[in-house]
């Protein structure tokens, strides 16, 4: 088994996440049920969720303001999907006044994360 395999078939195994028992990220018309390998999914599988995580990893922390100078999709989306990713555990956040800073997690699951990131820029896996 690879690495990679390893690592997606322990997703939902091991340390429970310091996010355990949030909300999990739920959006509105989404399946309760859903576990957190689903949402993991989700996550890569959308465009503006790659486009924010690759540039948070560039940049190293980011507003929301940056992100949405860099992304530019609306404010809305970017906050919704920085509350899923954060809820999930894939960011964290710092507050400087009024504004939240964002900054990738060191998690297994935000590592996981980016390395599908990665293959799908690579085009190892099709975009």
């Amino acid at each position: 088994m690879s690495d990679n395999e390893e690592n997606l078939s322990g997703v939902n195994e091991g340390t429970p996440s310091p996010h355990e028992g949030l909300n999990m990220g739920r959006m509105r018309g989404e399946a309760p049920h859903k576990d957190r390998r689903a949402l993991l999914i989700e996550l890569v599988a959308n465009p503006t969720t790659r486009a924010i995580l690759r540039a948070i990893r560039k940049d190293g922390g980011m507003s929301v303001t940056s992100i949405q100078r860099h992304v530019g999709t609306s404010q809305p989306n970017i906050s919704a999907a920085l509350k899923r990713m954060y809820s999930l555990g894939i960011l964290e956040r710092e507050s400087v006044g009024v504004r939240h800073i964002y900054y990738l997690a060191d998690t297994p699951d935000a590592r996981l994360v980016m390395t599908i990131i990665d293959l799908i820029s690579e085009g190892t896996v099709n975009d």
